[in-house]
């Protein structure tokens, strides 16, 4: 408002804005100290009320009223672990309209360090064996401390009655005063100078005090503004009466103990001297000393260790053990393992063992056998080799205590091989009348005709045994068999060749045999009224017999038999004057001595390279029965051997001629029809040579197993090796499998059966190569077999780079081609021959499949790029704990799996969800020692 002299005036009107722009200002608490023990025992720093309630907080000034004062995070850097330093607190004041103080307003708080800890020494101690458990090391830490304690023991050979003692040395560090370089404070075992080191604990008691006088240590060094008081004391406490003044002996200090303790190491005050002579190292007055702590000590227990308890020897209970042995000068020795166990509770380290032989029992020492223990503590064996008889084995055992104890362990070694006969082939007896008739072998019927035969009859060459004299019986085949039986009484009731069994035993009554036959005759015709009889052998080729077959006799009688392994035939009691045929007989197991080098000669002499040289060679390769040998035989034969065909279509297994039929034409057995019976016309008397050659089809190399007595001999001088490429399949995918071999150039021909496992593998298809479809039988395919003969067909050289054959296969489940595929003799027996016709095994060679599953590999995930879900698979040589991690391109970890991975194939499978998004990725494994990366692609 304004007005002039004559009271004019008027009136204007104005907005004024009041700000405020002046910060608030925060005033600190003041800067504390507290010692590190003061401070409560869950102390947080980051607490801001417990801070406040320890230290204060801060307060503040502003121009316009109604602030507020914010506790920032303190600055904790100042702190050591062991929880002395600086601490740093901030404080933040703002006012009423936000605006906050820009001062530093900071609290530094000083955390003093404080020791106080007491260390318990034990006194020396005495023990019954084993680890003493005896008073160890006790501290208690009541201030900022960190302690840590080891122990070492050392052990000594006694000096007294004790056995053994151990210097067990204690030390002490407390990190939270150690330097980390000084040497530490060895506690004397004698602190009370009575003589007798060790005979009670030692209390190391230190607590840090303020020092202010600035007296210099003893070595003239200014000390520190606080140190460590030290007392060493009785127990725990110095200020107490324990021990009392004056006990201390004299003849390690220069003076006694006051009340309480037995010497201290403390700063100096004012008062007292500075001089080192009066006052030295370790005395227990108030002076500088450098015996003061460092935060590492050191004291050594002894313990004396007693024992008088002897070692204690025990064995199971033992079986005979049996010898197979046949050396008879050592009394046929058997390897003997005896088990024994030794408990010692005190120096089981320290155990000396002895053993001592007495053989045979007899109370004489045969020898120290030490060196056939083996065996550590507890658990021990004796191996050796001990003859038969019954035996002991004395055990000493000596501690490392000298207590001694000894135990006999008695074994029995016995004789468990049976004597092993050897029989002569055959033996013919005849028949001796017997008149009048009568039951001479006890079955009720009267016989006209008998003989004796023993079993020593048989003998080859006699057999020895360890247990003294073999003896023998006999017993026909199928009988009980009977060690007391050593002759057989033979009638009529014998089959004219009968098997029987010759046993040899030994004193033991162990037994074995060999079985061999008795040609019984009766020439003389005492089993019948009649007087004919006709005889013959069947025999191959190379002249051995041939049994079970079945040989009928026709005309004035009708007889049948089958010839046992003699391969005899004997029919009697003929009525004279008539006429007979002998028609032998045998269709069965047609592929007896059937091999694809049967097709090998069988070729050879189709094409004039080297002809078959023998008629019966020539019948044997005629397997049509056509009268001719060509390649429609190779064709048959072949069938045979493929499995394709059981049987020959036009022919019988065996044909057989009589041996005195003479072919016209060697060179062409069908120049005329040969005999395949004996005729015999008004037959007398015995005829015994009326012998036939049999002829096996198909069988050119004559290794047919003819008898029992056949030794079936298989010596192969090399392998065949066929080759396939590993491979690693998936289910639902084709795979091919190429069947090769670079050995085609060495060998004349080759057969096997090809097994696959038809769980994991369904076969789609076969591509021919050097192989064609006449080579390979697949009638057995739905049981996973697929058989093969080849052979070459003249001199033509066929090199291995084609394939044989190759498969093509769909995979029904996981895989691994060694794994699924594999060689078998089930339908045709694997086989090749070389060029000089020796015999070679067959095998087959995984080119790439040892790696699979011999060694470490990480296998690239499948489908790789994937959309929803891949695989990951690996092999492992041996189980291995492992992971397996995903990264994406700068090395971030997406997924990690860790596991107790098993050897062999393992697999995981990842899903799209894993991952963050499409792109590239890399997945890692580690197994044991192992360590191997892949990359694969997500894609949209």
């Amino acid at each position: 408002q304004a007005a002039d002299v004559t009271d004019n005036s008027n009136v204007c009107w104005l907005d004024v804005l009041i700000e405020d722009k002046l910060p608030a200002y925060c005033l600190p608490p003041a800067a504390a100290a507290i010692d590190c023990d003061k401070l409560p025992y869950d102390f947080d720093p980051l607490n801001s009320e417990q801070m406040t309630k320890l230290f204060g907080t801060a307060s503040g000034s502003d121009n316009c009223p109604g602030f507020t004062v914010t506790e920032l995070t303190p600055v904790t850097d100042g702190l050591n672990d062991c929880g002395y330093g600086k601490l740093v607190r901030r404080f933040q004041v703002a006012d009423g309209k936000g605006l906050t103080s820009t001062n530093k307003c900071e609290q530094i708080i000083t955390v003093k360090e404080q020791h106080n800890y007491k260390i318990k020494f034990p006194k020396d101690a005495s023990a019954n064996c084993g680890i003493p458990q005896v008073d160890t090391v006790e501290v208690k830490e009541l201030g900022c401390d960190l302690l840590a304690i080891s122990v070492k023991d050392d052990k000594f050979t006694a000096s007294g009655d004790e056995c053994y003692k151990i210097f067990r040395t204690y030390r002490v560090i407390n990190w939270c005063e150690y330097d980390g370089i000084s040497d530490p404070v060895t506690v004397s075992r004698d602190e009370d100078c009575d003589g007798k080191p060790g005979d009670e604990d030692v209390w190391v008691i230190v607590k840090t005090v303020e020092k202010t006088d600035p007296c210099t240590d003893y070595y003239g060094q200014a000390p520190a503004s606080y140190y460590s008081h030290v007392w060493y004391d009785r127990d725990s406490n110095p200020f107490n009466l324990k021990p009392e003044a004056g006990v201390k002996g004299k003849n390690c200090e220069y003076e006694s103990n006051p009340y309480g303790f037995w010497k201290e190491v403390a700063p100096i005050t004012e008062n007292e001297t500075k001089d080192t002579d009066s006052y030295p190292k370790g005395y227990y007055g108030n002076h500088c000393d450098d015996m003061a702590s460092t935060g590492f000590w050191q004291y050594t227990q002894v313990i004396k260790v007693y024992d008088n308890v002897k070692p204690v020897i025990s064995f199971p209970v033992m079986d005979a053990f049996c010898s197979y042995s046949s050396d008879l000068a050592k009394n046929c020795p058997a390897p003997v393992s005896i088990n024994f166990t030794i408990d010692e509770n005190c120096t089981p380290k320290d155990l000396t063992v002895k053993l001592i032989l007495d053989a045979y029992k007899d109370g004489i020492t045969d020898g120290d056998i030490t060196h056939l223990l083996t065996g550590t503590y507890p658990h021990y064996t004796i191996k050796g080799d001990f003859p038969i008889g019954s035996h002991e084995i004395r055990v000493s055992v000596k501690d490392g205590c000298g207590n001694q104890a000894g135990l006999a362990i008695p074994f029995e070694v016995v004789d468990c091989k049976a004597p092993s006969p050897v029989c002569i082939n055959g033996l013919a007896v005849e028949l001796m009348p017997v008149v009048p008739a009568a039951d001479v072998d006890g079955d009720g019927d009267k016989d006209k005709g008998a003989t004796a035969v023993w079993a020593s009859d048989f003998i080859a060459s006699p057999s020895y045994d360890c247990t003294g004299s073999v003896t023998y019986s006999i017993n026909r085949v199928g009988e009980a068999v009977k060690p007391d039986q050593t002759g057989l009484t033979l009638t009529c009731d014998d089959d004219a060749s009968l098997l029987v069994e010759i046993w040899a035993w030994d004193g033991r009554g162990n037994g074995d045999f060999c079985e061999t036959y008795v040609l019984v005759q009766d020439n003389g015709g005492n089993c019948s009224g009649g007087t004919g009889s006709v005889a013959g052998l069947i025999v191959t080729e190379e002249d051995n017999t041939l049994q079970n077959v079945s040989v009928e006799m026709s005309g004035g009688s009708f007889q049948t038999m089958k010839t046992k392994v003699d391969g005899y035939y004997h029919f009697s009691g003929l009525s004279s004057g008539y006429d007979y045929t002998i028609t032998p007989q045998l269709d069965a197991q047609p592929m007896n001595g059937v091999s694809t080098f049967d097709l090998v000669l069988m070729s050879k002499h189709i094409l004039g390279i080297k002809v078959l040289d023998s008629p019966y060679k020539m019948i044997a390769a005629d397997v049509n029965n056509d009268k001719k040998i060509s390649t429609l035989d190779v064709i048959a034969l072949r069938k045979m051997i493929l499995n394709i065909d059981s049987d020959f279509k036009n022919n019988t297994s065996w044909r057989f001629i009589p041996v005195k039929y003479v072919f016209p034409q060697p060179s062409n057995p069908w120049k005329e029809v040969f005999p395949e019976v004996i005729n015999l016309n008004n037959v007398q008397g015995l005829m015994d040579d009326k012998d036939f050659i049999g002829v096996k089809i198909g069988d050119i190399d004559l290794n047919a197993k003819v008898n029992l007595l056949t030794a079936e001999t298989r010596n192969a001088r090399g392998l065949f090796h066929l080759q396939m490429t590993e491979q690693t399949f998936i289910p639902g995918e084709v795979y091919r499998i190429a069947v090769s071999s670079a050995q085609l150039d060495a060998v004349q021909g080759f057969q096997f059966t090809l097994q696959l496992d038809n769980r994991q593998l369904e076969l789609v298809d076969i591509e021919y190569g050097i192989a064609q479809p006449g080579n390979l039988g697949l009638q057995a395919v739905a049981d996973g077999l697929i058989t093969a003969s080849w052979n070459k067909m003249g001199e033509n050289r066929t090199t291995g780079e084609a394939p044989l054959f190759t498969l093509v296969v769909r995979s029904l489940g996981d895989g691994q081609l060694s794994k699924i595929v594999s060689l078998s003799n089930r339908l045709t027996v694997a086989e090749a021959y070389d060029h000089e016709d020796g015999l070679m095994d067959v095998g087959i060679d995984f080119q790439a499949g040892q790696v699979l599953t011999t060694n470490f590999e990480l296998l690239q995930n499948v489908p790789n790029p994937f959309r929803e879900t891949t695989t990951i698979r690996f092999y492992l040589p041996e189980a291995a704990e492992g992971t397996l991690s995903v990264h994406d391109a700068t090395g971030k970890t997406l997924k990690l799996v860790r596991s107790a991975f098993t050897q062999g194939q393992n697999e995981l499978t990842l899903q799209r969800q894993e991952l963050p998004a499409s792109g590239v990725f890399y997945y890692k494994l580690t197994a044991g020692e192992h360590t191997a990366t892949r990359k694969m692609i997500l894609v949209d």
